[in-house]
């Protein structure tokens, strides 16, 4: 407000984002999001390649390591008012999604598993004809072979170009592991997704209430609502079951046992950021 010519200031953020530092292009991000959505940041001839490359940025930025900082709550902020902001793509949504699923798979805070998992559910609830496919396809003629081989083509450090292209042959099996996760926050999150929510009338989720979530309040929440359901029990005269019958899938065990080891290193490592 203070500065008659703001757009002086993009090539000073464009050059901090580039620094090399995940803090610095968090808070280089954000700098560019209010010249875009402010200011006009790009004439309308150049406009879309100005948001093509403000979104290439972000979705670099979306890595475990970003929500390991102490200030990440800035950058998921940012974030979310970028993906839920017009000047999103429709060919990026489906790649953003995923890439959300997939870092939610690394990540060891359940606050930030939490708000991953809001955002991708609204970027396909908002552009379900660009992202229907990564959770049901028509007919199985139309499935990649990359699918039925049993190899993902995403690739999570590509560029986003790249992975635009590449989601296209991709779905969100991710979402099988989050079903199994030890938190039942999260997995009843990933649940959601089964259901079709592609209507004006479904749940909405905000990805601004998961901003504070804490494994200690995860574990409160789901023992709340564990006392409410014997509280119906009880009112309806059944009984609480003390014991339950999984069948154990092996192959998912093991995938979920290398996730939740490289989340336990991940979290070590970030104790000192």
């Amino acid at each position: 407000p203070h500065l008659s010519r703001p757009l002086m200031l993009s090539d000073f953020y464009l050059r901090a984002f580039h620094a090399g530092s995940v803090e610095l292009g968090v808070l280089a991000l954000s700098g560019l999001l209010l010249l875009l959505t402010s200011h006009g940041l790009g004439d309308p001839e150049t406009l879309s390649s100005s948001c093509g490359e403000f979104y290439s940025q972000l979705y670099s930025l979306l890595q475990p390591a970003t929500f390991r900082l102490q200030r990440r709550a800035r950058f998921q902020r940012l974030a979310a008012a970028a993906l839920t902001s017009a000047l999103l793509p429709a060919r990026f949504a489906a790649a953003f999604a995923k890439k959300c699923i997939r870092v939610a798979i690394a990540c060891a805070e359940p606050g930030a598993i939490m708000w991953l998992l809001a955002v991708a559910y609204g970027l396909i609830q908002r552009n379900h004809s660009h992202c229907a496919f990564l959770l049901h396809r028509e007919s199985e003629d139309t499935v990649p072979e990359s699918l039925t081989s049993g190899k993902d083509p995403f690739v999570s450090e590509a560029a986003l170009k790249d992975a635009a292209e590449q989601v296209s042959s991709s779905s969100l099996w991710e979402l099988q592991l989050l079903l199994r996760h030890h938190l039942p926050t999260v997995s009843t999150l990933a649940k959601l997704f089964e259901k079709p929510f592609f209507k004006p009338t479904s749940r909405k989720l905000d990805p601004e209430l998961f901003l504070d979530q804490s494994t200690g309040n995860a574990y409160e929440q789901a023992l709340k609502a564990a006392d409410r359901q014997v509280t119906r029990w009880k009112a309806r005269g059944e009984k609480c079951p003390l014991a339950y019958q999984l069948e154990d899938d092996e192959q998912a065990m093991r995938v979920t046992g290398w996730a939740a080891a490289l989340s336990t290193g991940q979290r070590r490592v970030g104790a000192g950021l």
